[in-house]
C-alpha cells in the first residue's frame, strides 16, 4: 500500500494523474489503464477464481528470451500496474526512493529462478521470498525506505542496519543474510545507472556484523545423530514402513538416512541416475512459489 501511495503522488507531481483521479477509485483504474494502453502492447489477465495462482500477470519485452518477452505478475491490479509503470520509466528515476528501488531489486531477482534452466545458477524461490519478508519486518518504515537514491549514503545504510541489528537484537545468520539483501539492491541500482557510487561495495560488513548476536558454538554430538539415535530412527520408519507399505515418504526418510541426500535431491531421482553400483545426483527439485514458505521463514526468523 505504501509504495502505491508513493507512485501515485510521483504521478500527481508529474501530471500524469490529477488529484480528482486518486480520489475517484473507478476513474483511478481508467486512467492507470488509459497510461498503459499507449505504451504496453500485451494484455493483462486477471485471475480466474477456479485458478490456484490468484495473481495478476502480463508480459513485459524481453530481449534475453527466445521469444522476446518475459511474463510478470502481481497480486492485485495495482501491484502489477506499480511495476508496469516502473518498467517503462513514467517515474523519474531521480525521485525513487530505497523502497521503491527494493521492489524493482525483487523483480529482478525471480529472473533467476521463473523459466530458468540451468538449476545452478538458479535462486531458490523461498530465498526470495525470504528476502521480501526480510526488507518488510526491518526495513519498511525505516529512514532508509523512504530515502531517495540520490541521498543514500553508506553512513546513512550502515547506521539504519545497526539500529535495526541492535533494536532486534537480531542473530548474526539473520544480520548477514539482511546485509546481503541491502547490498544486493544497492549494487543492482549502481548497474542499472541509478546512482553514480556502488554504495553497496562500501558497506563495512565487519561493522554491521559486530552489533549481531553471535552464533552459539555447538560440539558434532549436537549437530549429528549418534549411532543410537540413527537406530531408533531406522527401526520407527520401518515399523511405519510395514504398517503402511504404500506410504512412499518413508522410503525416502530411510534413502535420506543411509546416502546423506537432501529431500529436492530425492524428489528428482529419476531411474536413470542408478547404475549397478552409484547413485548419481545430478539434479534436485525446487518449489516456485513466491507467497508460501511461510512456516519455513517462521523458523528461519527465529534462529
Amino acid at each position: 500500500m505504501k509504495e502505491r501511495i508513493i507512485l501515485l503522488n510521483s504521478l500527481v507531481k508529474q501530471g500524469i494523474l490529477t488529484i480528482d483521479d486518486v480520489m475517484n477509485p473507478l476513474g483511478l483504474e481508467k486512467k492507470m489503464k488509459t497510461i498503459l494502453d499507449g505504451i504496453h502492447p500485451y494484455k493483462i489477465t486477471e485471475p480466474k477464481e477456479s485458478n490456484k495462482d490468484q495473481r495478476w500477470c502480463t508480459y513485459v519485452k524481453d530481449p534475453t528470451k527466445s521469444g522476446g518477452r518475459r511474463k510478470v505478475f502481481g497480486q492485485t491490479y495495482s501491484e502489477l500496474f506499480t511495476y508496469l509503470i516502473n518498467f517503462y520509466g513514467l517515474v523519474n528515476e531521480s525521485d525513487l526512493t530505497f523502497g521503491e528501488l527494493y521492489y524493482r531489486y525483487i523483480e529482478h531477482e525471480k529472473l533467476y529462478v521463473l523459466g530458468v534452466r540451468n538449476a545452478k545458477k538458479a535462486k531458490s524461490s523461498s530465498t526470495i521470498t525470504r528476502h521480501i519478508r526480510d526488507y518488510n519486518k526491518n526495513i519498511k518504515g525505516t529512514v532508509l525506505d523512504g530515502t531517495k537514491l540520490s541521498n543514500i549514503t553508506k553512513g546513512l545504510v550502515e547506521s539504519v542496519l545497526v539500529e535495526v541489528i541492535d533494536k532486534r537484537h537480531l542473530k548474526e545468520i539473520y544480520a548477514s543474510n539482511l546485509f546481503g539483501c541491502i547490498r544486493g539492491a544497492l549494487t543492482y541500482a549502481y548497474t542499472e545507472n541509478l546512482i553514480s557510487t556502488n554504495v553497496g561495495a562500501l558497506l563495512d560488513r565487519d561493522l554491521i556484523l559486530a552489533h549481531a548476536i553471535p552464533p552459539e558454538v555447538k560440539q558434532d554430538e549436537e549437530r549429528v545423530f549418534n549411532k543410537e539415535q540413527i537406530t531408533i530412527l531406522y527401526k520407527t520408519i520401518r515399523a511405519q514402513i510395514k504398517a503402511n507399505p504404500t506410504y512412499l515418504p518413508n522410503y525416502g526418510i530411510l534413502l535420506a538416512l543411509f546416502t546423506g541426500m537432501r529431500v529436492g535431491e530425492i524428489a528428482a531421482l529419476k531411474w536413470s541416475d542408478i547404475d549397478d553400483f552409484n547413485i548419481h545426483i545430478d539434479h534436485s527439485e525446487h518449489r516456485v512459489d513466491f507467497t508460501s514458505h511461510e512456516e519455513a521463514i517462521e523458523q528461519y526468523d527465529n534462529l
